[in-house]
C-alpha cells in the first residue's frame, strides 16, 4: 500500500509541474503579445511623393543636383540625381514639411539607389532654419533594390544651431541628403513613402520587451533585409 502511495504522489507532483511549467509558457505569450501589441501604434504617412513639386533640391559648390518625379514600391517616388563632381561636397532634397514629434518615434521610408558608398544623412531643421538634428551613416551602402529603412527617435541626434534645447519638437523642413564619402562620383537615389509612427515611451517600451524575453538591436532598421557610427560630420548644411 505504501509503494502504491508514493507511486500516486509521485504522478502528482509530475502533473503538478507539468501545469506550472504550461502556466508560465501562457503567461510568457501573454507577455510578449502585450509587448507586440504596443509597438503595433498607427502609421502616419507624411509624404506619399505624388507632388514632387514640393521637394527642391540644395547643392554645395560645385556639385549638380536634381529631383525627379519616379516610380516606388507600391505608389509614386521622389528621384534625386546628384553628381558629386570629385568634390567633398554633397547634394540633398528637401521639402517645408511641418510636423509635431511625439515624445518617442520612428521615421521610415522607402530607399534605393544607382549610387555608389557615400555618406546618408536625414535631417530634420525647426522653424528658425537655424537648429537641425541628424541620422547619418557614413559609407553607407546603398540597396539596388527597395529596402525599408526604419530610424528611431534615438538615432536622431542634435547636429547644430544655437538652441539650448536640444529636443526636437517640432520640424519644419526635412532633408535627405548623399554626403561625399568613400564612393564620391554620381548617381541616383529615390525615396518613397515617408512616415512616422509613434512608440511608446521608452521606459515602457523596455519593460515590456524585459517580461517578453527580447532583446533590442541598436541601429539603423533596414528591412529586407547596417549598422554604423561615427563623429558629427558638418560639412553638409541645410540652405542652399
Amino acid at each position: 500500500m505504501m509503494l502504491f502511495a508514493n507511486v500516486r504522489s509521485q504522478r502528482s507532483h509530475s502533473a503538478e509541474r507539468v501545469g506550472f511549467i504550461a502556466l508560465m509558457l501562457c503567461l510568457a505569450s501573454w507577455s510578449a503579445a502585450l509587448a507586440a501589441q504596443s509597438d503595433a501604434q498607427p502609421v502616419r504617412i507624411l509624404d506619399r511623393f505624388d507632388a514632387p513639386e514640393t521637394w527642391t533640391a540644395a547643392m554645395s559648390d560645385e556639385v549638380r543636383a536634381s529631383v525627379h518625379p519616379a516610380a516606388g514600391p507600391s505608389g509614386p517616388a521622389l528621384r534625386l540625381d546628384f553628381d558629386l563632381g570629385g568634390t567633398a561636397g554633397y547634394a540633398a532634397a528637401r521639402r517645408a514639411l511641418p510636423v509635431d514629434l511625439p515624445p518617442n518615434y520612428e521615421l521610415s521610408f522607402y530607399l534605393r539607389a544607382d549610387a555608389p558608398v557615400n555618406e546618408l544623412q536625414v535631417k530634420l531643421v525647426d522653424a528658425s532654419g537655424d537648429n537641425v538634428w541628424w541620422f547619418h551613416r557614413p559609407d553607407f551602402e546603398f540597396p539596388r533594390d527597395w529596402r525599408l529603412i526604419r530610424i528611431k527617435k534615438r538615432q536622431i541626434d542634435f547636429a547644430w544651431g544655437p538652441t539650448s534645447d536640444r529636443t526636437l519638437r517640432h520640424a519644419a523642413t526635412i532633408e535627405l541628403v548623399v554626403n561625399a564619402g568613400r564612393g564620391g562620383g554620381r548617381g541616383s537615389v529615390y525615396l518613397s513613402e515617408l512616415a512616422l509612427r509613434e512608440l511608446p515611451p521608452i521606459a515602457a517600451r523596455r519593460r515590456a520587451r524585459v517580461r517578453a524575453g527580447r532583446r533590442s538591436r541598436d541601429g539603423v532598421d533596414e528591412r529586407p533585409r547596417d549598422r554604423q557610427g561615427t563623429e558629427p560630420d558638418r560639412r553638409s548644411r541645410p540652405g542652399a
